[in-house]
């Protein structure tokens, strides 16, 4: 009998660049051995990991994301998953979200992260958007994505001289041509959802939750 695989907490970043009167986001594409979404272009983004629990923040997530999390689920890495948002964000992209930060204990894995005295900066972050892969895959995830203006990231935009090889062609995207490029059907709901924000003026709104996958059959909305 095949092995179901186990549903792992997740989390997504959609930078939003303000460039030329356009809006772009910053998207790669994976490679065509990944085992899961192999050559699609996605945002950053990945799976929580146990360390994520303990890293030092400089500034946390706003509370209001916090209970939003928390919503629809009995796991305890809800408020953490900012700082995997973050995380995977650095690793992928060279590119880190933080603000100044007091004397504390370091992470081997993080040492670079905290130069100059930086921590990961989760306020900026802004969660608007939750999906659980369908059945029938080869990898699930319980997938939270956050919005973040671009004007919060410490690094030179442009430069991924720092990116891992996870995502390559990393590059910014005009939010609204998109449709060209190899996407999962997930990310380009992502995206109508990130739009809707953006001519909203990023007005809080109830947060969209696919849990049966992208035709939507059993979404629902998460709201306070």
């Amino acid at each position: 009998m095949k092995k179901i695989p186990d549903i792992r907490d997740a989390a997504t970043i959609v930078l939003v660049r303000s460039h030329n009167k356009k809006n772009l986001v910053l998207m790669g594409r994976r490679g065509s051995r990944a085992a899961f979404m192999p050559s699609k272009y996605v945002f950053p983004g990945g799976a929580w990991e146990p360390e994520d629990n303990s890293i030092p923040i400089a500034e946390p997530l706003n509370e209001k994301d916090k209970t939003l999390l928390a919503i629809d689920t009995k796991s305890s890495k809800s408020s953490s998953l900012g700082v995997t948002a973050i995380r995977e964000l650095w690793e992928e992209t060279g590119l880190r979200i933080s603000s100044p930060i007091g004397n504390v204990n370091i992470p081997k894995n993080w040492i670079k992260f905290f130069l100059n005295g930086c921590g990961p900066n989760l306020k900026p972050l802004k969660f608007f958007f939750r999906a659980i892969t369908p059945p029938g895959r080869t990898r699930r995830f319980d997938a939270r994505f956050f919005v973040c203006n671009a004007s919060h990231i410490s690094d030179n935009l442009d430069n991924f001289d720092n990116a891992s090889n996870e995502l390559n062609d990393l590059r910014w995207v005009d939010i609204r041509k998109v449709s060209n490029l190899n996407l999962p059907q997930i990310t380009r709901i992502a995206i109508e959802e990130t739009i809707k924000l953006i001519d909203s003026k990023f007005e809080r709104r109830p947060v969209p939750f696919y849990t049966g996958g992208s035709e939507g059959s059993d979404n629902k909305l998460l709201e306070i």
